[in-house]
């Protein structure tokens, strides 16, 4: 599918994407996100005032944590706070999260991203005690071990809601459960979720939600949201201070003559690009019901049958999905090195993901049948 199919099509991306296989890494621009982004540069850029535009755009961003807490089945008391990635706002939470000397431990599990783990253990999670929960044999967290790490010690239970491996589907809402339940506070990684599965975070009862633009959602680089309960905001520090986040109290040079924004925008001192927040603002058309229904039945189609023809070339799934939702990890055959079967089929035109010793294939709406024949094909010449 190429943008000259149809610009009117939300899902339509930019160019000729349909055999690229690596949706859950970085992903091209659907043509909706470039759209409202290159409408917006080229109001600023024309501006007769652009402070004046500048400030205008800026206190429309309502509007658009609006439509990120309905696209994603948020009302009150959540609150909607932008930024750039998972790690910047897990560098937020461990940086600035309370500092109770007798809740010091945080439970993540052996599916999340680094990007969800590493801040903990870095400089800005300096105090904290990091554990990880196991997965089971299917590629879900286990829960009942889960339940025994978390303890009255307990600050933060971190998880993934979509697996950037297996592409299984965590139960956050359970864990979520289990978090209240011990007081602690409920982080869940929805990088890969937003845009590829229905999210509705009431219906999780997290108290800390994350998503980001350029994967299944196709927006802008560099953009993403935090949804938090007012309460967790609340108690929660600021990490980096601009004029945006806080004003200075005439020249008293005190922690005193700061005063803080209201929330969300005490902790948005690093707002993204405006012309990026714009382009999120058109991806978000994509999370329509009848778009994911697309994206659900083209993974239905494929996904059985691109496990069964690489099974047969000696490919091993690291966990099979029990719903197929477009993302699949294999193992390649022994003596097969994951990394130059990606090189030889970037040669021909077709990406996907790899380690030294497996593969990952992302699907997406514009990959077809033919592209998958395409990608089947081209793996098995390779490893001959």
């Amino acid at each position: 599918m190429t943008e000259s199919d149809t610009n009117a099509d939300r899902m339509t991306n930019v160019s000729d994407h349909s055999r690229f296989f690596d949706w859950a890494s970085t992903s091209p621009m659907c043509y909706r996100a470039r759209k409202k982004r290159d409408e917006y540069l080229l109001l600023q850029d024309t501006a007769c005032d652009a402070p004046l535009s500048l400030e205008v755009s800026t206190l429309g961003l309502a509007e658009l944590r609006s439509a990120i807490a309905s696209a994603f089945g948020a009302s009150l008391p959540y609150e909607v706070i932008l930024g750039r990635s998972v790690s910047e706002f897990v560098t937020l939470l461990a940086y600035g999260l309370s500092d109770d000397p007798h809740r010091q431990k945080v439970v993540v599990t052996d599916l999340d991203h680094a990007a969800a783990i590493m801040p903990w253990l870095g400089p800005a999670g300096h105090r904290w005690d990091v554990v990880a929960a196991p997965s089971n044999d299917d590629g879900t967290v286990d829960t009942d071990a889960m339940a025994q790490l978390i303890d009255e010690r307990t600050a933060v239970v971190v998880c993934t809601h979509l697996s950037h491996i297996h592409g299984t589907t965590q139960p956050v809402g359970r864990v979520a459960g289990l978090a209240a339940a011990s007081g602690a506070v409920s982080v869940i990684d929805g990088a890969q979720a937003v845009g590829r599965i229905p999210v509705s975070i009431d219906n999780i009862g997290c108290d800390v939600y994350l998503g980001v633009a350029r994967k299944a959602l196709r927006g802008p680089l560099g953009t993403g949201f935090l949804v938090a309960t007012r309460d967790v905001l609340e108690k929660l520090r600021p990490l980096l201070l601009s004029t945006r986040a806080c004003a200075l109290d005439g020249l008293k040079m005190s922690k005193e003559s700061l005063i803080f924004a209201d929330v969300p925008q005490r902790f948005e001192g690093n707002l993204p690009d405006m012309g990026a927040l714009h382009g999120l603002w058109g991806a978000l058309e994509g999370t329509a019901p009848d778009a994911l229904d697309d994206l659900h039945a083209r993974c239905s189609l494929e996904m059985p049958r691109l496990i069964r023809e690489l099974t047969l070339l000696g490919f091993q799934t690291t966990a099979e999905a029990a719903q197929p939702v477009g993302i699949v990890t294999f193992r390649t055959p022994d003596g097969v090195s994951g990394t130059e079967v990606q090189s030889r089929l970037r040669k021909v035109g077709i990406v996907v993901a790899a380690s030294q010793s497996s593969i990952r294939v992302s699907i997406h709406v514009p990959n077809e049948s033919a592209d998958v024949e395409a990608l089947l094909k081209e793996v098995s010449s390779a490893i001959k």
